[in-house]
């Protein structure tokens, strides 16, 4: 294992290999002008870093003021004077095009902890404008005035004030004066600790670019995802600088913003809104490398209202604004679709459909409905007892267009997909050359707040009512920016709306008594007509219509029973179906969900994942992963589905049952191009796979990680021959036991256990599946406990586990632990698994050039007994996981530990990522929260409030 990252600081800081011709006369870095020798003279840009230092004039051959990264201009040989202002001077120092810092003001005879640089450190970054110098330090004239008038009071001249002869002491007096003085609400006087803390890491390499994304830190902002555009630019700043020396991909994140409301911290997953607190959804871009972005509400609902509720339980109804939340962003060459749920939903027929002409087959249209939450739910033990009616959600797009001649997206007017007849909820997008895919659940009876049984607070959308269907709509990239030019608003109008949202399963229930009374969604008579339906009064199901196909889970069971009869799936809505996974290959649409198995009796409002459902069957409780595929423009609807886990034996008799199953994950080839091509098909085998836990125990217990992979793009092409247990481990037991039950001190794995029923060991647990193919190489990752109860008690910490096989699944290597985390009080939490991406062809950008030894691990940390979140942290690996990098640890120098994306007293979480090509950059994008009703002096202003926040990283050029 690597005990170092080894960083240059060259990487940090983009230096711009620019050489100028000029004679009599050229301009610093911010356009002044500067009288150069009659010889033609090379003008070259350095670089001013404690991060890179924004504001500082500077005084050689050229003068100017460091521009936004920190550069500054002079002539080969020069003396180049800093200063604060016009008169207080730092130093001087010979100028190089490599970076230079303060140290250099002393040249080479003092270090870091010399009083005199602590004191220049600390001057810099006490007089940064937000407080995070991590994000860079600008220093504003207003801060330059405050300074200048605090040491004119003091009797001190500016043009020989020496602040390196200054004691901390002095300095710090001085500091809190100008801070005092200074409009910011996040500058404070650092440490000496904090000031050297940093520098060092800056000059190791350890953070790169970190940049406030929302930027509202009352204002409580969530939801974010982060992606990128192939297309290459000119680098350009979010104030319009643009550099044609450097290109660059632009970078997008999405993300909602509260607009209306005082603060709220987030409710992780929940987010449902009420009408005091209301966001927007948000898009960000970087068309610099992230080091500057410019953001746009995408959705703009929040003033607007479609609905009345008494959410306050008083029997008055309230207007409940248009709360936009969960965006997410994908972008296919220069298009973009951006789609979000909302409570605002004023159009019951949002495709203008005439009901006379064409047929509502699935009565997309509708009155928005809502959801009484009050006594009738919980999250975990706690009653929401504050919560009453909700509206329900509606789905919402938006499409934008990105123009290369100006680098800037044109936003189209946002388009409502669905009515809010049903409550919609888990987006989930995909998008290729050929079109733009979005799949989401819709459930009848409101959102399940859910238990909280996994490693989340519940509100995902897993626990569902029954007839919770999946739903799907499509756009085609051909005429997808198209705008209709018939039509005059503030924001073009697209041409073309995205095709009229179709259910996917089969949830929803035929009656042929509703039919009858012409009540029922048209689609139902033919269902009734064709297949019949059930005439038995002694039945809940009586009058329930069957479908065309067989009952899939009958049917599975009738491959090992031969006696066994297999009727055709009856249409009684006793299933909920969730958290669907969707990919685009070619023209083909692969979908995975979860659905609950509907095996005991029709229970309205009861799914069978439920606890306090009655008690059934263990092997008829819980869920089923379905599969279902087809053309894009051509979706298969009404599908009872395609059972992905197979039948496994039950560990009493032997038989065979159907387990428990959910948390689906897609992983794919990261060679799309190469592996679409058939010619490929030897060297690229598996097209892409489906990772599932599946255990005999229902929520929050034991399961195990299992892996289906797929030669082609239907449900004949998995292959029957594998579904390989990744997690499985044996435990190693002392002997002792804690009521009754053996205690699990350790596991050891061999290429065994890859055979293991998920019965053979009932204490491990394993959650958050990821993974991707590359070739022959598969590489899968989850979170993993050797003990759920131990774990569930908040005693021993899941930690991320990566295993692969180098030979399409012939062998496997044995698991490596890459979170590493010991303590007994803190765990992993949403952790990702990052490839680098496929090679972009004819980039000219080195960084397009793919690395595909190099792959990455992050994910967040929580406490087990409060469930705070913690920190961020995040591994690299440049050898196919057979390594991961490590740093030495600030506390222990003997100790190597993963290195901190955010480390700080506030909470960081759910972070996001995308690598570049060469795996020389990873972006990474996250939620910073901490309560700013708790306030602390030693913790600095910016760290309060919700904000999103992102890091670029770049790695040494030379590894």
């Amino acid at each position: 294992m690597k005990t170092k990252l080894i960083n240059s600081l060259a990487a940090i800081v983009a230096i711009v290999g620019i050489s100028t011709l000029v004679g009599c006369s050229s301009s610093g870095s911010d356009g002044t002008d500067a009288t150069v020798a009659d010889t033609a003279a090379v003008v070259l840009e350095g670089t001013f870093v404690d991060s890179h230092v924004v504001g500082l004039n500077y005084k050689g051959t050229l003068t100017g003021k460091t521009d936004a990264s920190g550069h500054y201009s002079f002539v080969a040989g020069d003396q180049v004077e800093f200063l604060i202002g016009t008169s207080i001077s730092l130093g001087s120092l010979a100028a190089s095009v490599d970076p230079v810092s303060p140290l250099d003001f002393f040249g080479g005879t003092k270090s870091v902890n010399d009083q005199e640089v602590k004191n220049l450190l600390v001057l810099l970054q006490s007089l940064d404008t937000d407080g995070d110098a991590t994000n860079g330090i600008q220093i504003l004239p207003e801060a330059v005035t405050a300074l200048e008038n605090t040491l004119v009071a003091d009797g001190k001249t500016l043009t020989t004030v020496d602040f390196t002869t200054m004691s901390s002491g002095e300095l710090k007096t001085t500091l809190d004066l100008v801070v005092a003085a200074t409009p910011s609400p996040y500058d404070d006087v650092v440490t000496e600790g904090e000031a050297t803390e940093h520098f060092s890491e800056v000059m190791s390499g350890d953070i790169t670019v970190r940049k406030n994304i929302s930027r509202t830190p009352m204002e409580g902002s969530s939801g974010h995802r982060i992606t990128k555009l192939l297309t290459i630019v000119d680098s350009q700043t979010a104030s319009g600088d643009i550099n044609s020396s450097v290109q660059t991909h632009p970078l997008l994140i999405s993300y909602a913003d509260q607009i209306l409301g005082d603060f709220e911290m987030g409710t992780g997953s929940a987010q449902i809104g009420d009408p005091e607190h209301i966001k927007d959804a948000f898009v960000s871009i970087s068309l610099d490398g992230g080091e500057t972005w410019k953001a746009k509400n995408v959705s703009d609902t929040a003033q607007d209202s479609s609905i009345d509720v008494d959410y306050y339980g008083t029997g008055s109804a309230v207007a409940f604004k248009g709360h936009s939340y969960r965006p997410i962003v994908k972008a296919e060459g220069n298009n973009i679709l951006v789609a979000w749920l909302d409570k605002y939903c004023p159009k019951q027929n949002p495709f203008k459909i005439d009901t006379n002409v064409t047929a509502d087959l699935y009565l997309v249209n509708g009155p928005q409905g809502t959801i009484d939450y009050e006594g009738a739910e919980t999250l975990g033990d706690v009653a929401l007892t504050n919560m009453h009616e909700v509206p329900f959600n509606c789905v919402w797009t938006t499409r934008g267009v990105f123009e290369e001649t100006n680098s800037s997206i044109t936003w189209h007017d946002p388009m409502q997909l669905t009515s809010g007849r049903r409550d919609a909820n888990k987006l989930t997008i995909d998008a290729n050359e050929n079109a733009f895919v979005l799949a989401w659940q819709e459930d009848p009876t409101g959102l399940r707040p859910g238990k909280g049984a996994g490693p989340g607070d519940g509100w995902s959308g897993a626990s569902t009512n029954h007839k919770t269907d999946i739903w799907y709509s499509y756009i085609a990239n051909a005429g997808f920016g198209d705008i209709n030019t018939t039509v005059t608003s503030i924001k073009p109008k697209s041409l073309y709306s995205l095709s009229m949202p179709v259910p996917i399963t089969d949830n929803a229930v035929c009656n042929k008594t509703k039919v009858d009374a012409n009540t029922s969604a048209p689609y139902c008579a033919d269902m009734c007509a064709n297949n019949g339906f059930l005439d038995d009064n002694t039945s809940n199901d009586d009058q329930k219509c069957y479908s065309s196909y067989n009952d899939p889970i009958l049917e599975l069971y009738a491959t090992v029973d031969s006696n066994l009869s297999v009727p055709l799936q009856l249409l009684n809505g006793d299933t909920g179906a969730s958290r669907a996974v969707i990919g685009l290959f070619g023209t083909t649409v692969v979908f995975g969900y979860e659905e609950t198995k509907g095996m005991a009796e029709s229970l309205p409002g009861i799914p069978n994942s439920d606890p306090d459902a009655p008690i059934i069957d263990p092997e008829d409780q819980g869920k089923v992963a379905y599969f279902e595929s087809f053309e894009y423009n051509n979706p298969v609807t009404v599908s009872p589905g395609n059972i992905i886990n197979p039948l496994r034996p039950n560990e009493a008799d032997g038989s065979m049952v159907l387990e428990n199953v959910r948390r689906l994950t897609l992983i794919r080839q990261v060679d799309y191009d190469k592996a679409m091509n058939p010619a490929n098909d030897a060297e690229y085998p598996y097209k892409f796979g489906i990772l599932y836990k599946s255990g005999v125990e229902t929520q929050g217990e034991s399961s195990d990680m299992y892996l289906r992979l797929a030669t082609g793009y239907d449900y004949a092409s998995f292959d029957d021959n594998i579904s390989w247990n990744l997690s499985a481990h044996t435990s190693v037991i002392d002997g002792v036991t804690d009521g009754g039950e053996d205690i699990v001190v350790d596991s050891t794995w061999t290429p065994d256990n890859i055979n293991d029923n998920t019965w053979d060991n009932l204490s491990e647990n394993t959650f958050s599946p990821r993974g991707f193919l590359r070739g022959r190489e598969i590489y899968v990752g989850y979170e993993y406990t050797r003990s759920w109860r131990v774990t569930q008690n908040g005693h021993l910490p899941n930690n991320f586990h990566v295993i692969r096989s180098m030979d399409n699944g012939v062998t496997w290597l044995e698991p490596f632990d890459v979170s590493q985390i010991v303590t007994n009080n803190t765990s992993t939490l949403d952790p990702r698994f990052i490839a680098t991406a496929e090679e972009l062809v004819g980039s000219p950008l080195a960084s397009d050039i793919s690395n595909p030894n190099v792959m990455f691990v992050t994910y967040g940390t929580f406490d087990l007994g409060t469930g705070l979140e913690l920190d961020l942290f995040v591994s690299r690996s440049t050898d196919k996981g057979e390594t991961w990098e490590q740093v030495v640890s600030n506390a222990d120098e003997n100790l190597t530990i993963n290195e901190a994306i955010a480390k700080t007293e506030a909470e960081e979480k759910e972070v996001q990522n995308i690598a570049a090509p060469n795996g020389k950059t990873l972006f990474s994008v996250w939620l910073q929260e901490l309560d700013p009703a708790h306030t602390d002096a030693s913790i600095p202003d910016y760290l309060y409030g919700s904000d999103i926040w992102a890091q670029r990283k770049d790695y040494n050029s030379t590894d």
